[in-house]
C-alpha cells in the first residue's frame, strides 16, 4: 500500500528543489520571497483557469483532445501555458521588483512550478492512486522538469519584452510561443509513441529516443540562456 506521505513528498519535493536551484542561480539581487511565493500560489491558480477553459470548450462542444495533435499543442500546451502566462504578467509586469533580465525567468520557474505541484497532486491522490507511486517517481523525473524548462523559456523571451522598448509585443508572443511550441512538441512526442506502442514498437522506440534528443535540446537551451541572463545582469551591477 502507498504511504501517502511519501506520494506527498514525490509530488512536491522535485518542484522545491528546482525552486531552490533556480533561486541560488540569481547571483545578484535576491527576488522577495514574499513575491516568489505568490508566484507559487499563481501557480496553482491557473490549474483553476485551465479547468474553467476546458469547461468552457466542453460546453460549446470544442472537441481539444480527439487526435494526438490537438490533444498535445492545445488541450495541454496552448492552454496551460496560456495560464501560467497570464499569472506571470499579472504577478511581475509592472512590479518595481522587476528590475533584472534574470527576474523573468525566475518568477516563470515559480508559477510554472505552483501549476506542477497541483498537477502532481491531482495524477497522485485523484487520477491514478492505485499506481501513485510509479507516476510519481516518473513525474519527478520528466514532467516537474519539463515544466521548469517551459518556464525558462517562457521567462527568457518574457524579461527580453520587458527591457525592450521597440520589440515588446514581438518578445511577448515568442514568451508565449516559444513555451507552447516546446511543451506541444514534448507531450506530442510522448502521447504518439504511447499510442503506437501497440502497432509498431519499432516506430514507438524511435520516437522515444526522439524524445530523449528533444529533452537534452531543451536543457541544454534552458540551461544556456539562465547563463545569458545571469551574466548580463552581472554585467550590468558591475557597469553601474
Amino acid at each position: 500500500m502507498n504511504n501517502p506521505l511519501i506520494i506527498l513528498s514525490l509530488a512536491i519535493l522535485p518542484a522545491l528543489l528546482l525552486m531552490i536551484f533556480i533561486y541560488r542561480q540569481e547571483k545578484t539581487k535576491k527576488e522577495p520571497l514574499r513575491l516568489l511565493l505568490k508566484g507559487f500560489l499563481y501557480g496553482t491558480y491557473s490549474v483553476l483557469l485551465v479547468f474553467a477553459i476546458h469547461f468552457c470548450l466542453e460546453i460549446l462542444g470544442i472537441d481539444v483532445q480527439r487526435n494526438v495533435f490537438l490533444s498535445a499543442f492545445v488541450s495541454a500546451a496552448l492552454i496551460e501555458e496560456s495560464a501560467k502566462f497570464y499569472f506571470l504578467k499579472k504577478l511581475i509586469w509592472n512590479d518595481p521588483h522587476f528590475d533584472e533580465r534574470f527576474d523573468g525567468i525566475i518568477y516563470a520557474v515559480f508559477v510554472s512550478l505552483g501549476f506542477a505541484v497541483v498537477e502532481n497532486l491531482l495524477y497522485l491522490f485523484v487520477y491514478v492512486p492505485e499506481a501513485a507511486l510509479e507516476t510519481g517517481f516518473q513525474r519527478a523525473i520528466w514532467a516537474v522538469p519539463a515544466h521548469f524548462l517551459f518556464a525558462v523559456i517562457m521567462g527568457y523571451y518574457f524579461s527580453m519584452a520587458r527591457f525592450s522598448t521597440e520589440r515588446r509585443n514581438y518578445y511577448l508572443t515568442l514568451s508565449l510561443l516559444m513555451a507552447v511550441l516546446a511543451h506541444g512538441m514534448y507531450d506530442v512526442l510522448l502521447m504518439f509513441a504511447e499510442a503506437i506502442s501497440n502497432l509498431s514498437p519499432v516506430m514507438s522506440s524511435l520516437t522515444m529516443v526522439g524524445f530523449y534528443i528533444f529533452d537534452i535540446l531543451l536543457w541544454k537551451m534552458g540551461l544556456k540562456r539562465i547563463r545569458r541572463l545571469t551574466l548580463a545582469d552581472e554585467y550590468n551591477n558591475l557597469k553601474f
